[in-house]
């Protein structure tokens, strides 16, 4: 036995047939001698007959103690089990005890730091065993070696441990199974934080910790524009803009606009080739680069030519999304360009229905991104998120499925980059939470935290050797 866990008493038990697989109780431990090896539970929490071997889950709070024990008799309303033996952590044939209860994801842990959630993350605890448990979470909630802190049960028999997400399963739209492994040492009682009551002086707590002093990047990326000691955003956009080939593209998108002949072959030409130029650029540099365009804050005097620009640019991401062919991406910016997103204004053969969504999509999301002044630039994360949501389990090609894909790509391409946030610091996007979009958990120099005030995600830093045809390492 484990010397240290000898006080098992009102700890949760789950009790199985061995045989049959069938659970026999689900209760708290009444009374256990160490010395005898026997532990009590109540008799009418025995659900069945338990003739055969019965092998025992434990849940303590120095970690999950499995045991195989019979049924020796009752006596005093109380039934007693005889205890063979204690399973060691090596042995990675645990049984498998269904326990179908509430639970929720309480902090993440990254490296030395326990990020505890400002809302928790409710989940379903399908199952667990002495060396992990198996969960329901929200799709993409959690990635394979994300470690957590899980609550399972709600109630005064609630069991806190702490896991390492080693697989996803049964993935829909909406949800995932995470099979999770035990990393809380056996028999290693967990350190309890002194817990603060008060919320307000609890969000006052993590606000001191934060890091306010920006980290200074090196030459490697379009950082090293500096005011006053800070990285400077509108020289940051600017030098971006420039090299991307962004400003350019704004002036001959301009131009064509101002074009009576529409009809002649030489517009058609010139519409060609901003087309095809515009497409090599998506297809071969970072993404990034387009979307710090597309969530800049906005001139007033530009703000209608940049509208069409980017409604172009996200429609012909959305293409390169979708897989799409050359031609077809081309023919989705030449349609920006020309702003055809009325699906009833030309006839199906030119202006094919799924392309005027597409283009729907992406003017609808650049109206949401496009803001004239700094403090309201940034990536509109919780709108990301309603667009997602709004997209689950939607019709194959209709507009909210396709805002489902353009959501989804964006959260994916922002992950684990340098982002610029509003305070000028420079941060690493961690995690977003679906239930918590608005605070991610950031990382600034070696401090994880998640931020507890309104913010902005104003810039993502971008690689130049991306910006100029080569996307570099994946990250």
């Amino acid at each position: 036995m484990a010397d240290n866990n000898k006080n098992l008493k009102n700890c949760r038990i789950f009790v199985r047939d061995s045989i049959t697989g069938e659970l026999v109780a689900d209760t708290l431990v009444e009374g256990y001698d160490a010395k005898r090896n026997v532990m009590n539970i109540s008799a009418s929490a025995i659900r069945g007959p338990a003739e055969n071997r019965l092998s025992l889950l434990v849940l303590t709070k120095g970690g999950v103690l499995e045991f195989s024990g019979n049924l020796r008799k009752f006596f005093s309303g109380m039934a007693e089990i005889a205890l063979f033996g204690e399973r060691k952590k090596e042995d990675r044939n645990f049984t498998r005890y269904d326990v179908n209860t509430e639970g929720r994801v309480e902090a993440l842990l990254i490296g030395s730091n326990r990020v505890d959630l400002r809302k928790p993350v409710p989940v379903f605890i399908l199952n667990l065993s002495a060396n992990g448990i198996l969960f329901r979470g929200d799709i993409d909630a959690f990635r394979r070696g994300s470690k957590v802190r899980v609550r399972i049960g709600l109630k005064d028999t609630a069991f806190v441990g702490e896991y390492e997400i080693v697989r996803s399963q049964n993935r829909n739209k909406e949800t995932a199974e995470y099979g999770c492994r035990n990393i809380l040492p056996e028999g290693e009682p967990e350190e309890e934080d002194e817990e603060i009551s008060d919320p307000k002086q609890r969000r006052e707590e993590a606000a001191k910790k934060r890091i306010h002093n920006g980290e200074k990047i090196d030459n490697t990326g379009y950082a090293p524009s500096m005011d006053n000691g800070q990285v400077s955003y509108d020289r940051l956009q600017q030098e971006l803009e420039q090299a991307y080939g962004y400003t350019g593209w704004l002036n001959r998108a301009a131009a064509l606009g101002e074009t009576e002949d529409t009809e002649s072959e030489a517009f058609g030409k010139t519409l060609r080739l901003l087309a095809e130029d515009i497409y090599k650029q998506v297809i071969d540099t970072d993404e990034a680069a387009i979307l710090n365009c597309i969530h800049r804050k906005r001139p007033e005097e530009e703000r209608d030519k940049r509208h069409t620009l980017n409604m172009t640019l996200i429609g012909a991401l959305m293409g390169k999304w979708l897989q799409f062919d050359e031609e077809k991406i081309i023919k989705l910016i030449e349609m920006g360009l020309m702003g055809e997103t009325d699906e009833n204004a030309l006839g199906e053969k030119r202006n094919p229905v799924l392309y005027t969504r597409i283009l729907t999509v992406a003017e609808l999301y650049d109206s949401r991104a496009s803001h004239p002044n700094h403090e309201k630039a940034g990536i509109p994360l919780v709108f990301l998120e309603q667009m997602r949501y709004r997209g689950i389990k939607q019709p194959a090609g209709s507009v909210k499925m396709l805002e489902w894909v353009l959501a989804e790509n964006i959260l994916h391409c922002i992950l684990h980059r340098k982002i610029l946030l509003a305070d000028n610091t420079i941060g690493q996007l961690i995690y977003v939470l679906p239930n918590d979009v608005e605070h991610p958990i950031l990382a600034v120099k070696e401090e994880v935290y998640q931020e507890i005030a309104p913010w902005k995600l104003l810039w993502i830093i971008v690689d130049p050797e991306a910006v100029n045809g080569n996307r570099g390492e994946k990250h």
